[in-house]
């Protein structure tokens, strides 16, 4: 009886190795769950341009196929790839869709942003030396809000900005009275005669800054001086 019993255990013990053994030679594609997040990682530095902190907590399971030369595909949208989001891995022969997984990620943006060193009042000119760049978290900014030290020097202040505030587009309004291409008014003075006439500004001009235009239907280009209200002044005299 003893005998017998150990026969039947050496038979599905036999059994068992040899199930195993059978599926390790019909499963022909491997993919383990390290290699998947490493390429997913991979994946997603190579889309997002930014200086990123990918983070993937979850346990992604092994894949294994039975077909041979199965690969991975992955999907993910540019401008979804922030914060809490996914990445689509896709297994395909032969272009033909096997199995697709989600890969649950968080991903943390940082860029070089102007952060106000002082409070900065409305209607105040933002000059170099009122902000600084500081490394910051942006993953929540919408990107179109966000601006270059460029942009923001000799740009006036909408609101009131508080100190270590992030200087975002919404908060700043171009300084220029004039921009190039604009059309302005001039006023053109020769001696005690002043005459009022359009044109067009070539270039971008501050208040009290002298600016080039050409007169309407004519070729003539003078200087002229900016006005508060967004005029030029052309002295005839000065000009000739």
């Amino acid at each position: 009886m003893i005998r017998k019993l150990e026969s039947i255990i050496f038979i599905e013990i036999l059994s068992f190795i040899l199930l195993i053994n059978t599926t390790d030679l019909i499963s022909r594609s491997y993919f383990s769950g390290d290699n998947i997040k490493t390429a997913c990682i991979n994946y997603i530095y190579s889309q997002v341009n930014d200086e990123i902190e990918i983070k993937i907590n979850e346990v992604i399971p092994h894949q294994n196929f039975e077909e041979d030369k199965v690969y991975a595909r992955f999907l993910g949208d540019r401008n979804s790839l922030k914060g809490n989001t996914h990445v689509v891995v896709e297994f395909l022969k032969d272009e033909k869709i096997l199995k697709r997984i989600t890969v649950p990620v968080n991903i943390k943006i940082y860029k070089k942003l102007p952060v106000a060193v002082k409070t900065i009042f409305s209607g105040k000119l933002i000059k170099d030396g009122d902000f600084v760049l500081k490394r910051i978290e942006a993953t929540n900014f919408n990107p179109e809000d966000l601006i270059s030290e460029d942009e923001i020097i000799g740009a006036i202040a909408k609101r009131n900005i508080s100190k270590d505030n992030v200087i975002l587009r919404s908060f700043i309004q171009s300084g220029n009275q004039i921009n190039r291409g604009q059309k302005v008014e001039i006023n053109v003075i020769s001696g005690a005669v002043r005459i009022r006439t359009s044109g067009t500004a070539l270039q971008d001009g501050l208040a009290g800054s002298e600016i080039r235009v050409k007169k309407d239907d004519s070729n003539v280009i003078l200087n002229g001086i900016v006005t508060e209200e967004g005029t030029v002044v052309i002295n005839i005299t000065e000009n000739k």
